[in-house]
């Protein structure tokens, strides 16, 4: 078994297509550069969800219940400087840092929530909505959890795959005559170019199935990793300010009354 049949001549000289090699060459040089022009922009986008998500949990790295209260206006303070930088920055540098300023906003907004209660024990900090309401995949990682291209770019792979096999079997069978005024030779020379073409065309279905798998799978092992970043963080959120329901309000009301 000859494995180098699969890959395909890639050179220069593939351009414009002289056969059916140079046609697969071509089919498969665009499946290559689709499959790793997607995959960079998927890792950067993870890395900048991985940003994000990593300036949330410095927000509460070393709080805990009793002084999220006091650090508050500190957190707020810089979730607005951080806001402010991300509006007035290049589309370079949001690049650089991958705009954690969408990071700020969300934890600006979740801020907004927060309700200070006092009780015999103290003043505590509670939060009227839960924190997955405001720090979530699409608010941490939009650009790779909910991108509906990047979900579409398997099928746009397994897509291009079959047309090229489409393409290589009709240039196979262009070469085949069949009729009682033609000679077996021919018939056999015509046969030999459909097989030939056969074993070309299916190259690129290979390519694109194959490349299709590797990159769903990739897409997939990044997506699967942030979704367990953010909801551990939003475990975290959660316990560092208890939820304050209206339920509760409303009971404590009536107990007062």
């Amino acid at each position: 078994m000859n494995l180098g049949n699969i890959f395909p001549s890639i050179s220069l000289d593939m351009v414009p297509p002289q056969n059916g090699e140079d046609l697969s060459a071509i089919f498969v040089s665009v499946l290559l550069i689709l499959f790793f022009g997607f995959m960079i922009k998927s890792f950067i986008h993870f890395s900048h969800a991985l940003k994000r998500i990593h300036w949330v949990s410095e927000q509460v790295k070393n709080d805990t219940i009793d002084t999220v209260l006091k650090k508050r206006s500190e957190h707020e303070d810089r979730a607005r400087s951080l806001e402010v930088s991300g509006n007035s920055s290049s589309i370079w540098q949001k690049i650089i840092v991958g705009n954690k300023s969408l990071a700020a906003v969300s934890w600006l907004e979740f801020n907004e929530t927060l309700v200070e209660t006092r009780s015999a024990s103290g003043s505590k900090l509670n939060n009227t909505l839960d924190a997955s309401y405001f720090f979530n995949t699409r608010s941490l990682a939009g650009g790779i959890t909910e991108s509906r291209l990047l979900a579409a770019v398997p099928g746009f792979l397994t897509a291009l795959g079959v047309i090229g096999t489409f393409f290589g079997l009709q240039l196979g069978l262009s070469e085949l005559k069949i009729g009682e005024n033609v000679e077996i030779s021919v018939m056999k020379n015509g046969l030999s170019h459909v097989i030939s073409g056969a074993s070309i065309a299916f190259m690129t279905s290979i390519w694109g199935v194959f490349l299709s798998v590797g990159f769903n799978f990739t897409e997939k092992l990044l997506e699967s990793q942030i979704r367990q970043k953010i909801f551990i963080l939003q475990n975290r959120i959660d316990r560092l300010y208890p939820r304050l329901s209206a339920e509760s309000q409303l009971q404590r009301i009536a107990d007062d009354g």
